[in-house]
């Protein structure tokens, strides 16, 4: 499958709240602790994706002309002490029925990072979801430190470019 990466537009970003409501129900059919267990929808919800979008800050893939994936880009997060200059990764999902999607990603956040002269990736992840922690350490992720936002605690994780 091809896929694209792009700055979001004036896409409908009704099938992005759908693609995460579609991962928030897998992971409670899969015992998996993240966005299930955080009120993930009411905190970022449809009024923030548009939000991050109008700031040129969300990224959407598309296969075929469909959004399958999404994912927003920070220059800065309060949850890093340190101000490296880095790309953070936040809001990351991808569409259950393609493959490779989160990948896909990843490896473009990368050439972002690279072409925009930044050091590294940075990401978080729920501490408690073992699996994608495994992911991320299998794409060169490491562990930096932990961060805790309300009821969420989750693991700082760093690649460098």
């Amino acid at each position: 499958m091809m896929y694209k990466l792009f700055q979001a537009n004036n896409d409908d970003l009704t099938k992005l709240i759908d693609i995460i409501r579609q991962r928030i129900k897998w992971m409670d059919e899969n015992s998996i602790s993240q966005w299930n267990k955080t009120n993930y929808l009411d905190i970022f919800d449809l009024n923030y994706f548009n939000m991050m979008q109008q700031e040129g800050k969300l990224y959407l893939v598309k296969c075929d002309g469909k959004i399958v994936g999404s994912v927003v880009f920070l220059l800065n997060d309060d949850r890093w002490l340190d101000k490296s200059k880095s790309l953070y990764i936040h809001n990351l999902v991808s569409d259950l029925a393609y493959k490779g999607v989160g990948k896909f990603i990843i490896d473009s956040s990368c050439k972002f990072a690279k072409k925009n002269h930044l050091v590294s990736l940075r990401l978080d992840s729920d501490i408690h979801n073992k699996k994608l922690l495994e992911y991320y350490q299998s794409l060169g992720f490491e562990i930096k430190g932990k961060c805790q936002v309300g009821n969420y605690c989750g693991f700082l994780q760093e690649k460098k470019v």
